[in-house]
């Protein structure tokens, strides 16, 4: 084996952080590319997009050589999906085309398994906002907004089957809307982390019966900011990212892979309105 190919084996990937926000502006920023460091959480922008409107969504593809972002959100008679390549070389997303996403409020999208398809999802405020898939395990997870709950279900052969429901929250009031956010399981499967906006901004940490696949509340982390509206988990299981939307912040965690509990880095990122943290690795 040449000494080239095994200088290729051993280089570390590197790990991109994509930022979509409400910019309300086109020709303000909208998307933030950031080098990050999962030796010690640590964040270097790289660049940015402007020339687009409110990416309030974003996903890099799966190829990693594009990105793909919910468009002109919160704008009426808009709603539109745009395309993106990106050069992790130089670290740059270079607009590609737009096309409309057949709704006012785009907030959600994804790719398919052949890499043809992207279907996207617009807004039209329900109590259901996101699932989440044990990696391992034939159960999922679902954050509801109204509610503040997360629901547990058994899936298998397509149908869901409910076994629990927790809240995520600790102060339990009718006439609260307790805006539940985001919801993601650690890489490991063993922890479950949802996000509750409103009054309590915080992260709500569970530890996953790997039998039952119910869910036990261990622990609250405040998340720095005002309006949690999204977050991530950095591949490596590391850290946790946080979008604090409403206090134009994102905040970095360390993650005990242990405990699941949550510390903060004192990394920090400022800028307006951030939506969406999406992670991914690349071999340069």
């Amino acid at each position: 084996m040449s000494a080239g190919v095994i200088y290729a084996l051993c280089k570390s990937p590197a790990y991109y952080l994509f930022i979509g926000t409400y910019n309300r502006d086109k020709n303000k920023d909208g998307i933030y590319i950031y080098r990050f460091d999962p030796g010690n959480g640590s964040l270097q922008q790289t660049s940015s997009v402007s020339q687009v409107l409110n990416p309030a969504y974003l996903i890099p593809s799966a190829s990693g050589h594009y990105v793909y972002a919910c468009t002109e959100a919160q704008t009426p008679g808009a709603g539109s999906v745009s395309s993106f390549a990106f050069d992790p070389v130089n670290s740059k997303a270079t607009f590609i085309n737009s096309q409309p996403s057949g709704g006012e409020n785009p907030v959600y999208l994804t790719e398919h398994n052949s890499r043809q398809w992207l279907a996207v999802a617009n807004y039209t405020r329900g109590a259901h906002r996101y699932f989440a898939f044990h990696p391992g395990l034939p159960y999922a997870y679902c954050i509801e907004e109204l509610s503040g709950m997360v629901s547990v279900y058994h899936y298998q052969h397509g149908r869901l089957d409910s076994l629990q429901r927790i809240s995520a929250h600790y102060k339990r009031r009718a006439d609260i809307d307790y805006s539940g956010a985001d919801i993601h399981i650690s890489p490991d499967g063993s922890f479950l982390y949802a996000s509750t906006r409103a009054s309590e901004n915080i992260i709500v940490i569970y530890k996953i019966d790997q039998q039952k696949g119910t869910l036990t509340r261990i622990a609250r982390q405040k998340t720095g900011g005002n309006h949690p509206r999204n977050f991530v988990i950095d591949p490596t299981g590391k850290y946790l990212l946080v979008a604090n939307q409403m206090s134009n912040n994102v905040v970095v965690f360390e993650r005990n892979t242990v405990t699941g509990l949550l510390k903060k880095t004192g990394n920090e990122l400022k800028m307006p309105a951030p939506s969406c943290l999406q992670i991914k690795a690349y071999a340069l």
